[in-house]
């Protein structure tokens, strides 16, 4: 029997290298350095504070977010074996709980 994978290390993963994969590698190093230095978040803390994440991610990239927020659920939603559907009146927030209460 596979052994699950806990939720938290999953969703950092997909974080990272969905922000690698859509602003590249340097880009990508500049947003979780300013991550940490003007929103007081490290990666590894995101699955705790995602609100925090939502936040910082749409200061930065204003309307952009969407897409790599969309593009951070579809991933964790493949990578968790979910099934992820576009639910009206849903958010990036709504989502990661929702995967998080699914995956238990």
């Amino acid at each position: 029997m596979k052994l699950k994978r806990p939720f938290n290390t999953v969703l950092v993963e997909v974080v990272s290298e969905v922000l690698r994969n859509i602003l590249g590698e340097t880009v990508a190093s500049i947003v979780i350095y300013h991550l940490e230095r003007d929103y007081f978040l490290r990666i590894e803390d995101i699955p705790e504070k995602p609100d925090r994440f939502e936040y910082a991610i749409k200061d930065l990239f204003r309307e952009g977010a969407y897409i790599i927020e969309r593009r951070i659920t579809e991933e964790l939603y493949r990578r968790l074996g979910l099934n992820y559907k576009k639910i009206e009146g849903y958010g990036f927030l709504d989502y990661i709980k929702e995967a998080r209460k699914l995956y238990r």
